[in-house]
């Protein structure tokens, strides 16, 4: 179980937060999980990210299921944007490959 409140964990369980924030315990798998979108995709990666190796943007974006995907990268972007306002405000400003599709899921159980 996570509480998400403003994009932060305030509550969780221990296996929710391993899952979360460890690589060798987490159950996510977004390669994996990104075979099975079908709607449009766009892929940003900020090329200075301390928080994901950009090697994972770029096995997300191949494994995409996706006919319409695009991939962007913001250059000098760290992950949060901190400190880089204007570097935030180019990646709010990419059009996804059609403007009102929603994202997809997957759990894993």
């Amino acid at each position: 179980m996570s509480i998400v409140v403003g994009g932060e964990n305030l509550i969780c369980t221990l296996r929710s937060w391993l899952s979360r924030w460890s690589i060798e315990d987490s159950r996510a798998d977004a390669t994996r999980c990104a075979k099975q979108i079908s709607v449009p995709f766009l892929a940003i990666e900020n090329s200075a990210d301390d928080g994901a190796p950009a090697s994972h943007m770029h096995e997300v974006y191949a494994a995409c299921g996706a006919a319409d995907k695009r991939n962007e990268t913001i250059e000098g972007a760290n992950h949060y944007y901190a400190g880089q306002p204007e570097l935030l405000a180019i990646a709010t400003r990419i059009k996804s490959p059609r403007p009102g599709y929603g994202s997809t899921t997957c759990l894993n159980d």
